[in-house]
C-alpha cells in the first residue's frame, strides 16, 4: 500500500471523527484533482466549483462509510465528484456541447503497452485502470473509458458504439468489478 494511499485513508479517517483540521488537509491535498474531474466533466469554471463544493460536503458528510478494502481514497472521492457532477449535468438537462463521442482520440487504445517512463508517471488507479482495459477487447475498451472518464450515459453509449444497452450496462459492471479486484 502506498504511503500517499495510507495517508489519504487516515485522514478520511481523522475526518469521519469530525475533526476540521484533518479535513482541510484532505481538501488542500486533493481539491485539484477532484475539480479537475468536476471541470472535465462540466465545462464550466462556476459549475465545476459548485460541484466542488457539494462533493466536499458529501465527503466530509459520508467518510464513515469509506471501506478501505473496497477501493482507494482518492478513488472514492473521485467517484463522488463524478456522481455529483453527473447529478448536475441531469438536473440541467444539458450535456457538454462543447464534445461529442467521435471527438475523442481513442486510438492509443490499440497499443498493447505503454512505454516505461509513462508507466511510471501514471498513478496506481491510473495504472490499474490501464492494466484492466489491456485486457478487454476494442469495444469494450471504448466503453468503459467513456463511461468513467468522459461521462457519458449508458444510453449515449448504447447509440454510439450501436450496441445494445444491456450489453453496455453489463460491460460497466464487469469493468468495475475487475477495478475493484485488481486493487
Amino acid at each position: 500500500m502506498s504511503g500517499e494511499r495510507i495517508h489519504l485513508q487516515i485522514l478520511l479517517e481523522q475526518s469521519a471523527q469530525k475533526n476540521q483540521q484533518a479535513f482541510k488537509k484532505l481538501y488542500d491535498e486533493t481539491s485539484p484533482i477532484l475539480y479537475t474531474q468536476a471541470l472535465r466533466l462540466l465545462k464550466q469554471t462556476y459549475l465545476a466549483e459548485e460541484c466542488l463544493q457539494e462533493a466536499y460536503l458529501k465527503i466530509w458528510e459520508k467518510a464513515d462509510t469509506f471501506t478501505a478494502e473496497r477501493s482507494q481514497p482518492l478513488t472514492w472521492m473521485i467517484t463522488i465528484t463524478r456522481n455529483t457532477a453527473l447529478d448536475k449535468l441531469r438536473a440541467r438537462k444539458a450535456r457538454p456541447q462543447q464534445h461529442t463521442i467521435d471527438d475523442y482520440d481513442l486510438s492509443h487504445l490499440s497499443s498493447t503497452s505503454l512505454l516505461p517512463e509513462a508507466m511510471l508517471s501514471l498513478g496506481q488507479d491510473i495504472k490499474h485502470f490501464y492494466l484492466l482495459l489491456q485486457g478487454m477487447k476494442p469495444k469494450q475498451k471504448e466503453c468503459l473509458l467513456l463511461f468513467c472518464c468522459y461521462g457519458h450515459t449508458h444510453h449515449e453509449l448504447s447509440s454510439h458504439l450501436g450496441i445494445p444497452l444491456g450489453t453496455v450496462k453489463a460491460w460497466i459492471r464487469r469493468g468495475k468489478q475487475r477495478l475493484v479486484a485488481t486493487n
